[in-house]
C-alpha cells in the first residue's frame, strides 16, 4: 500500500541530484515504527533491510547546498498539510546528513536529529590481509585457527566464494537450505533473495560465501559491494553444527577474498553494535535519523509532543538509574 517516488534536481534534461522516498512514513525500522503517521506523510526510501541511505548527488553539481534544499522544498510541497517527513540510516560523516538537516530547517520544519543505529567498520587502505589479522587480538586468532583445524579434522571442509550468476540456481538452493535450518525467521517477502542474488550475481556486486562440510552447506556469508566497500548483509548457518562455530572460520575466509581479490578500502557489518562485531571491526559511526514535523498539522504537532516526551522520559529514567547506582 506504499507509494514510492522520486524527486531528481535537473538541467538541461540531465539529472543532477536524485532523492528517493516513499509514503507513509512508520515503516518497519523506523523510529516511527508502529505510529500513526497519517495519510502523506513522508519518509526516505528504507525499511529493515536496509543498511545505509544517502541522497544522490553528481560530481557535476557545483552547488550541492541549494540543490538539496530544492529538493526538500519539493517534497515539502508534497506532505502539503500531512504530519511529518522522516530520513534515517544516515551516516553521520555524510556532508549530505547535514546539508539535508539544514534544508529541512529552512523549510518551515521543526526538526531535529537523533541517534538510529550503529555501524561497525574497518579502514582497509593501508593494509592487507595479514596486517588485518595481526591487528586482532591473540585470542580472536587462535580461535580462528583452532576452529578451522577441528572442521578440517572433522569433516571435508570446503569454502567458495561466488560472485557471478554462473550457478545461480545451486548458490540460491545452498543457501535457502542453510537459512531455513537457522534460527531465524521467514523472510517478510519471499521474492526479495531470490532477486538480490539474481541481479547482484549478475553484476557481479554480490559475493555469497559458503562453508560446505562433506559436501552439505552449513554456514554462508552475504556481501554487498559497492564503491569499493564491502557490507555484510546477510549471515546464517546451520544450528546442528553450532558447536564448531562455521560463521566464524567462513567470515575470515570471505574477508580475505574480499581484500586479496576484490581489492576493497572498507568493511562493514552493517547496521548494529553487537559484541561480535568489534572482534573483527575496531572502528564505528554512528547512523543517524532526522525527523521534520510539520507545525500546521494537528498530528505532526501530537507526533512532536510524543517524541520530546519520551526523550524527557529516558532522560529521567538514565538520572535516576546513575543516581543508585552511584549511590
Amino acid at each position: 500500500q506504499d507509494r514510492f517516488f522520486y524527486l531528481t534536481v535537473e538541467q538541461n534534461t540531465q539529472p543532477l541530484a536524485l532523492m528517493a522516498l516513499r509514503t507513509p512514513a512508520g515503516q518497519l525500522g523506523s523510529y516511527l515504527q508502529g505510529e500513526n503517521t497519517g495519510t502523506g506523510s513522508i519518509a526516505s526510501l528504507t525499511n529493515w533491510y536496509s543498511c545505509l541511505y544517502d541522497l544522490l548527488l553528481s560530481p557535476a553539481l557545483t552547488d550541492p547546498e541549494s540543490a538539496v534544499l530544492m529538493l526538500v522544498k519539493r517534497a515539502r510541497e508534497e506532505l502539503g498539510t500531512a504530519a511529518i517527513i522522516e530520513f534515517n540510516y544516515l551516516d553521520q560523516r555524510s556532508a549530505t546528513t547535514d546539508m539535508l538537516y539544514r534544508a529541512l530547517k529552512s523549510a518551515g520544519q521543526v526538526t531535529l536529529r537523533y541517534l538510529h543505529t550503529i555501524n561497525r567498520y574497518e579502514d582497509l587502505r593501508n593494509t592487507d590481509f595479514d596486517g588485518y589479522m595481526k591487528a586482532r587480538s591473540a585470542k580472536v586468532r587462535k580461535e580462528y585457527a583452532r576452529r578451522e583445524r577441528r572442521l578440517a579434522e572433522k569433516f571435508q571442509l570446503e569454502q567458495v566464494i561466488y560472485s557471478d550468476d554462473s550457478q545461480l540456481d545451486k548458490v540460491l538452493a545452498d543457501y535457502q537450505q542453510i537459512y531455513t535450518a537457522s534460527w531465524k525467521d521467514p523472510e517478510r517477502y519471499a521474492r526479495f533473495i531470490p532477486e538480490l542474488f539474481r541481479r547482484g550475481l549478475a553484476k557481479r556486486q554480490l559475493r555469497v560465501g559458503m562453508l560446505y562440510l562433506d559436501d552439505q552447506p552449513v554456514a554462508t556469508e552475504v556481501y554487498i559491494l559497492f564503491n569499493g566497500q564491502a557490507t555484510s548483509y546477510k549471515g546464517a548457518y546451520d544450528p546442528a553444527y553450532q558447536k564448531y562455530s562455521p560463521s566464524s572460520v567462513l567470515r575470515v575466509y570471505t574477508i580475505k577474498h574480499l581484500m586479496g581479490v576484490d581489492n576493497v578500502s572498507e568493511i562493514d557489518f552493517g547496521y548494529g553494535d553487537e559484541p561480535y562485531k568489534k572482534s573483527w571491526l575496531t572502528q564505528r559511526h554512528d547512523l543517524t535519523g532526522i525527523l521534520a514535523f510539520n507545525p500546521r498539522s494537528v498530528r505532526g504537532l501530537g507526533l512532536l509532543l510524543n517524541y520530546t516526551g519520551r526523550r524527557i522520559v529516558r532522560k529521567l529514567v538514565h538520572i535516576k538509574y546513575s543516581y543508585y547506582r552511584s549511590s
